[in-house]
């Protein structure tokens, strides 16, 4: 009779086996996978993909608002600690010989009823919305590890049908009939399990409206109720401050006495636009008559012309010889009875410099004209 192997060579033999079968199978599985990653498997399933895809928008969806939730929480003890400070710097400028040192206090006093309301409203979305919430973000993670699950199952389901065509084709009954029944066992399994997956995943989009309208009736309720308190604790201090003038007209007023007086810059190039200078502000009116006054020198001593020219609205006229020099005779005796005026500088200068050149070498055309027609 022959002994036994010793223990060491089974040892040694059995997982040899099992690790090429395993890793023949995991092989086979990741294979399976990829092709029904990139839409090459065989039966591509377009409902499954729907209906995970939607899963997982309404999974960000939650989590966003459970998020929201939390920081919306977060904010208004925030806004409430920020209101409570500004309150209190506000009452520290009064004194008690102030006449509104108590409004003052009796205003102060509505910081702590409204901390109170907001603690208030702060335990009702905690216990009645964020707790609920997360309970009902745990069936997400349920259901997607069922789905991973369906994943692993259909794969087992598509390796075995492959192993069942591959007997096929050895035309080995006992071959044909171990698939066959391997091929069945591996379908009703992921068929079982696929269908409850669908159904929990529309169930749970289906339940939503019915989550979600009762957190938003709960919101709105505690919101109201946190409001109204705040309301309250203020009304004592409205009726204490009710005759207080609420205008701010001093605050102008003081504004006045503190301006600045405009610079000589600005004040210049204001009489500038308002036609100081030489600049005629602009008009709808017909322009008047326009004066001329040219000064020249000569080497024998300093000698002064003036000449005048009368324009109407419609365009310019020429002048005859005679009037021009009665035009420059009433001139000189004009400039005569007036002072001289000072000599025109920075803006004047340029202002009064090119208007006077141009109109004194329109008057000298004119005359020009006027000359060889009576010649």
């Amino acid at each position: 009779m022959d002994s036994p192997a010793p223990p060491e060579v089974q040892h040694q033999d059995q997982p040899k086996e099992n690790f090429w079968v395993k890793t023949k199978r995991n092989v086979s599985r990741a294979a399976q996978k990829t092709k029904r990653r990139f839409a090459k498997a065989e039966n591509a399933d377009v409902h499954w993909k729907d209906e995970t895809e939607r899963f997982k928008a309404h999974k960000r969806a939650v989590q966003k608002a459970n998020q929201d939730s939390a920081r919306f929480l977060l904010s208004f003890k925030e806004m409430c600690d920020a209101r409570k400070t500004m309150v209190d710097q506000i009452v520290g400028m009064f004194t008690p010989e102030d006449l509104l040192y108590n409004s003052a206090l009796e205003y102060q006093e509505t910081s702590a009823k409204m901390d109170a309301a907001r603690r208030q409203l702060d335990s009702v979305l905690r216990q009645d919305v964020a707790v609920p919430t997360g309970t009902y973000l745990s069936q997400f993670e349920d259901l997607k590890h069922r789905q991973h699950l369906v994943d692993t199952r259909r794969g087992e389901m598509e390796r075995q049908l492959r192993n069942l065509n591959a007997a096929q084709k050895s035309n080995n009954s006992v071959k044909i009939a171990a698939a066959e029944l391997k091929y069945n066992t591996a379908k009703a399994s992921y068929r079982t399990l696929y269908d409850e997956v669908m159904t929990d995943m529309k169930t749970l989009w289906q339940d939503r409206v019915r989550f979600f309208g009762a957190a938003l009736a709960t919101m709105a309720h505690a919101e109201a109720s946190a409001y109204e308190a705040f309301a309250a604790s203020v009304e004592d201090t409205l009726a204490m401050v009710s005759h207080v003038d609420r205008s701010v007209d001093f605050l102008d007023d003081s504004r006045k006495l503190h301006a600045k007086e405009p610079s000589a810059y600005a004040s210049k190039l204001a009489e500038v636009s308002q036609g100081v200078y030489g600049r005629p502000a602009i008009s709808s009116a017909p322009p008047p008559a326009i004066v001329v006054t040219r000064a020249s020198s000569d080497k024998a001593g300093d000698r002064t012309e003036v000449a005048e020219v009368a324009k109407s609205a419609d365009g310019p006229e020429s002048a005859s010889p005679a009037e021009c020099a009665e035009a420059a005779e009433r001139g000189k005796s004009e400039e005569s009875a007036k002072s001289p005026d000072p000599p025109a500088t920075g803006l004047q200068a340029v202002a009064s410099g090119s208007m006077r050149s141009s109109l004194v070498d329109l008057l000298e055309q004119r005359c020009g004209a006027s000359k060889e027609q009576a010649c």
